[in-house]
């Protein structure tokens, strides 16, 4: 198995269809080469990516569909029971069309959070390459061929994709998404150091990975780091692109930015290895300095520049509250968080 595509998801039947069409509607020529593994811990979320599957066996198969409905090509090789249950812990079926075979696996995790779900897939997996993406997003159709290009290189440890914000630019917290998206992007084109996105990323499976700690809250620059450690470097794919619902109040944007900038603070308890000669660029306060006139080149327009202004004491405000955290060590665990206005 050349790769595998992880999408982790928390409470998605929504977007769970669209997220997992996304990955394997375009890639029908690697099916061969590909396995899909949709990690949540909910029924709801289960129930509707078996049928999401079912759903594509049926559109891709239908000469190979016998009278009463059941696929004869598909073999249920899980331990836990029937491909069908979405009350087993994980459920596995291959499933062949004329050229190639659709490899997929549904995963309940146990509901203690991102790392531990991905602990869980990676476990597995059987893919030589991991790429892992989110059940509440989808990505450009060329995304998965465009990451894997990079591991013809045997010193790429992981390559991140192209956030993009699909929000309303017009109000304020939207104009954000875009703002700090296009911020991101500049970064990684910039600095090979910087973490990769959580939105999309690829990564070789590399055992010394393993396992995450279920405590950390941004497993996007943990995995970075690690890699780097390990003597990989890191790429940017600017044209794979994920496209992104940021939040859109005040409450859901503090507690996601808590969340994600206080996770690469957090990294510096990990111990990190201080023989690496390349480190990341993970996200502090000394970072931020670096792009502190970015919001105000950025803006076109009087109101944008108004938002631009106001961003500057909202995020003196968010390095405060996570660095007293920090050192307090009162921020919370990696349990899933659900950020409802980006849904």
């Amino acid at each position: 198995m050349k790769a595998s595509i992880i999408i982790t998801s928390y409470k998605e039947p929504l977007t769970i269809s669209k997220s997992i069409r996304n990955v394997a509607l375009p890639n029908i020529d690697m099916w061969n080469s590909l396995e899909f593994l949709v990690v949540a811990p909910d029924t709801e979320t289960i129930r509707t990516a078996e049928q999401t599957f079912e759903k594509i066996m049926a559109d891709t198969n239908k000469d190979n569909t016998n009278s009463n409905g059941n696929n004869p090509n598909v073999s249920d090789v899980s331990d836990s029971g029937s491909s069908r249950d979405a009350t087993d812990s994980s459920s596995s079926v291959n499933v062949s069309t004329s050229d190639n075979v659709l490899h997929y696996k549904i995963i309940r995790d146990s509901a203690q959070g991102k790392p531990n779900a991905i602990n869980m897939s990676v476990k597995e997996a059987k893919g030589e390459i991991l790429i892992l993406t989110d059940g509440d997003m989808y990505i450009s159709e060329n995304s998965i061929k465009l990451l894997l290009k990079h591991f013809d290189d045997e010193n790429v440890g992981g390559v991140s994709g192209h956030p993009v914000s699909q929000d309303n630019k017009t109000s304020q917290f939207g104009y954000y998404g875009h703002l700090f998206c296009a911020a991101a992007h500049k970064k990684r084109l910039n600095s090979p150091t910087t973490p990769m996105s959580g939105y999309l990323y690829a990564i070789r499976n590399d055992s010394r990975l393993w396992p995450l700690p279920k405590e950390i809250r941004a497993e996007d620059a943990y995995i970075s780091t690690k890699l780097l450690e390990l003597g990989y470097k890191l790429e940017y794919e600017p044209n794979a692109l994920a496209y992104v619902k940021f939040p859109q109040n005040m409450k859901d944007w503090l507690t996601q930015k808590t969340r994600s900038l206080g996770g690469n603070v957090q990294l510096k308890h990990f111990n990190e290895s201080e023989s690496t000669t390349t480190k990341p660029k993970t996200r502090n306060i000394k970072e931020d300095l670096k792009m502190a006139y970015f919001p105000l080149t950025y803006a076109k327009t009087p109101k944008e520049f108004i938002y631009s202004l106001l961003l500057y004491p909202l995020r003196l405000y968010l390095w405060v509250k996570i660095y007293i955290q920090d050192k307090k060590k009162s921020y919370s665990n990696g349990a899933w968080q659900r950020i409802e206005s980006t849904k």
